[in-house]
């Protein structure tokens, strides 16, 4: 047998995936350099232009990129992520505010499939859900004011 060294235990931390929230990050607010404090360290980084970044983020085991960041000219502009809110909980949530809604079709593989989409374009937020289950599947967040379209997806 041999005697344990002096081995410093891995650090247990909550993954940030379940406490990830797009309040975590402000568009139009939060700098680049706070995003190592919030996000921690990018799994890629993208330089589209000068002044346009996008920064990829595994927020849970490692298996995919689950979170999309784009920085220009050093400030947050929108992040993307997966996630898995209750439609019934975002509705209650921005009660009373405005939104639209359009059915996006996908496909592949020859599968279809239709996700809807809403956006609460005074609030910055938009969810994509399956309109069978209503599972939100991903969830955008930008700078209130700016519209959604302008975002560059």
């Amino acid at each position: 047998m041999h005697a344990a060294r002096n081995q410093t235990p891995p650090i247990e931390r909550e993954a940030i995936a379940k406490v990830f929230r797009a309040d975590l990050v402000e568009p139009g607010k939060t700098q680049l350099k706070d995003l190592p404090n919030l996000l921690g360290k990018p799994v890629r980084h993208v330089q589209e232009t000068g002044h346009h970044d996008f920064y990829f983020y595994d927020l849970g085991e490692g298996a995919s990129m689950d979170a999309t960041v784009s920085v220009r000219a050093g400030v947050i502009e929108y992040v993307s992520y997966l996630c898995s809110e209750s439609l019934s909980d975002i509705h209650k949530r921005f009660s009373g505010e405005a939104s639209t809604q359009r059915s996006i079709s996908t496909g592949v593989n020859g599968m279809t499939s239709t996700l809807t989409q809403v956006v609460y374009q005074s609030k910055g937020r938009a969810y994509v859900y399956e309109p069978r289950t209503y599972r939100v599947r991903a969830c955008v967040a930008w700078e209130p004011g700016k519209k959604f379209e302008e975002l560059g997806f």
